[in-house]
């Protein structure tokens, strides 16, 4: 359990050396400078955009693990995800996002944690509200999936209906 510890802690701290390089988190920017190293005859840099999928896959994974510490270290990794990569362009289909492909991923994840079975709902509740509310205002501003919004608040709306006197 330390090493998934101190995975999911690591998400968050990855992103603030990498703060000031736009390219680790813009990855049409990030294509743009391999290409110029290519064109200089330089190998490929590596930027962490490259990286995504394993990056929300563990602060995920941490977000719904048993553990509160792990828990909280991981919504606190899918909030960076979102306050880092909130208006980075999808290179592949224009007039997308990259993180469009991650909803459904970190949708889940926050799911978990705000389930009244959780055993750490209580611990975790003001950060999942917190990234859950960004969330929500992410996919209301880049994705024109109502249905989707809709069913990522139904168990929200559901379970806290039915403790509504």
């Amino acid at each position: 359990m330390d090493a998934q510890l101190f995975s999911g802690c690591s998400v968050c701290i990855i992103f603030e050396p990498l703060k000031s390089q736009p390219a680790h988190f813009e990855a049409v920017l990030a294509a743009q400078k391999k290409a110029l190293a290519a064109q200089k005859g330089q190998s490929a840099p590596t930027f962490l955009v490259d990286s995504l999928p394993s990056v929300v896959a563990l602060a995920s994974k941490a977000s719904s693990a048993p553990m509160a510490a792990l828990q909280i270290a991981g919504l606190e990794g899918v909030h960076d995800i979102l306050e880092r990569f909130a208006e980075a362009a999808d290179p592949q289909l224009e007039g997308h996002y990259l993180l469009e492909l991650y909803v459904a991923q970190m949708s889940a994840a926050l799911r978990r944690c705000i389930a009244r079975e959780s055993p750490v709902a209580n611990r975790v509740c003001h950060v999942s509200y917190v990234v859950l509310a960004e969330m929500i205002l992410w996919i209301a501003k880049h994705v024109q999936d109502v249905a989707g919004l809709r069913q990522l608040l139904r168990p929200f709306l559901d379970a806290n209906l039915e403790r509504s006197p």
